[in-house]
């Protein structure tokens, strides 16, 4: 056989190759931030989130004349609602450009606290003018309770899950539980702390309480047995400003005027778990993702936070945009999205960056074109299927082997002058080609272009 021939053969071979790992998607499955484990939340199983995807700014709100004290998402991520210190309560679409939907008008000074019952209809809020409103959120947003009996000014409200219940919490150091269905009756006084009561949070079966306050102290309750003080758990050194619940109430999380964030064991002593530090000023918000695996936090720094949970409550994100104090975050339901309201009286969407999967090209670099013979068009190579090194490798050692095999064989079926045909005419020569696998290659995706 020519040795032109065998040379082109192996050549071609490892064009084979070559072609075949590139066309191989190197990137983790599309849901590969998602393990086989699932948890419950909200009646429903969802998968439990273990790789980070970062959060980019996606949207900025305008509409607020004074700082944006208070911000929260609905159930299913479609609307936001914020309270302000210009007296007013706004409802946003989240999903359109952030559109001003509707501007709740009637409380006559600062607006603390605002919030979603579970599907939804209903917006609760508290204010310096000593009152909680309870407002209809489809039908023109008409008031349709003000609930009276605190003294002072209504820093935290929150409904229960299913939305038969408001627990509040104010200046006047107690807690109330009010009724949210029957004209919004005082069912329950909860007194203990010895300071402002600055946050409050029920677990996702209304069955406890917990409570943040001025006087360095984290409460928890019974909601349902006469209001019962549970535990008290200390810790921080400065005002507990913001305090919630995990999906399945066995932790809670707590922001603080002394700078950290910490996680606490609900259930067995009220033991404090995890101290995280990095915002550099007071922490003026906190709250868990739908499954307990992220912690996002809002500080007087400016900055938003993303930390994990569960793996030595590392950093994972700072996210910076605001201009001033972030006094609320909040993540929607299923994690994707974290909204943050700011005395720069704008409040901010921050999204999950592009998955994986998505073509995208790699900042930078030129992409490499692919031509394609039926059609002038020509494809630039996705960012899943960028060859790393390793792959690189591979393929010149491939490519190596080809010719090392073709050069040996070849001289030994040559003589001078005389080229002769193998004895066998039936013998031929295999493709062996090996493929590579790099199982750590990152994809570049995840550097959002």
């Amino acid at each position: 056989m020519n040795v032109t021939v065998i040379l082109t053969a192996a050549l071609m071979s490892a064009c084979v190759v070559s072609a075949r790992l590139m066309s191989h998607d190197w990137s983790h499955n599309n849901s590969s931030h998602l393990s086989n484990t699932n948890v419950v939340n909200g009646g429903r199983e969802v998968a439990r989130r273990v790789q980070f995807v970062p959060f980019d700014l996606l949207e900025t709100l305008t509409g607020h004349t004074d700082l944006v004290w208070s911000v929260s998402y609905n159930y299913d991520g479609t609307r936001i609602v914020s309270g302000s210190w210009d007296d007013t309560v706004k409802v946003w679409d989240a999903q359109n450009a952030g559109a001003a939907l509707q501007t709740l008008e009637g409380h006559t000074d600062n607006v603390w606290s605002v919030g979603f019952n579970n599907d939804g209809t209903r917006i609760v809020s508290g204010s310096s003018d000593h009152t909680i409103r309870i407002w209809d959120a489809q039908n023109g947003g008409a008031a349709l309770h003000t609930l009276s009996g605190h003294t002072r000014n209504v820093n935290s409200v929150v409904f229960n899950n299913d939305g038969t219940r408001i627990v509040s919490g104010s200046l006047d150091n107690t807690i109330k539980v009010w009724d949210a269905q029957n004209d919004g009756a005082a069912l329950q006084n909860l007194s203990g702390h010895t300071d402002w009561v600055n946050s409050v949070a029920y677990n996702y079966d209304g069955t406890r309480i917990v409570s943040g306050s001025r006087d360095n102290t984290i409460k928890v309750w019974d909601a349902k047995n006469g209001g019962a003080a549970l535990q008290t758990f200390s810790g921080h050194t400065g005002d507990v400003y913001s305090v919630g619940f995990n999906y399945d109430g066995t932790r809670i999380v707590s922001g603080s005027f002394d700078n950290t964030v910490k996680v606490w064991d609900a259930q067995n002593g009220g033991a404090a778990l995890q101290t995280l530090s990095g915002h550099t000023n007071w922490v003026y918000s906190v709250g868990f993702n739908y499954d307990g695996t992220r912690i996002v936090s809002g500080s007087m720094d400016n900055t938003v936070k993303v930390w994990d949970a569960q793996n030595g409550g590392a950093a994972l994100q700072t996210l910076s945009g605001h201009t001033n104090w972030v006094y609320s975050v909040g993540f929607s339901n299923d994690g994707t999205r974290i909204v943050s309201g700011s005395a720069d009286r704008t409040i901010k969407i921050w999204g999950e960056m592009v998955p994986s999967s998505a073509p995208v090209t790699p900042p930078s670099q030129t992409p490499t074109m692919i031509p394609v013979t039926t059609s002038p068009t020509v494809a630039p190579i996705s960012a899943s299927q960028t060859l790393s090194t390793s792959n690189i490798v591979i393929i010149v050692c491939v490519s190596t082997i080809f010719l090392a095999i073709c050069v040996f064989f070849g001289r030994r079926c040559i003589k001078p002058s005389v080229v002769k045909t193998p004895k066998d005419q039936g013998d031929i020569f295999t493709d062996n080609a090996g493929t590579g696998n790099d199982t750590n290659a990152v994809p570049e995706s995840t550097l959002h272009t």
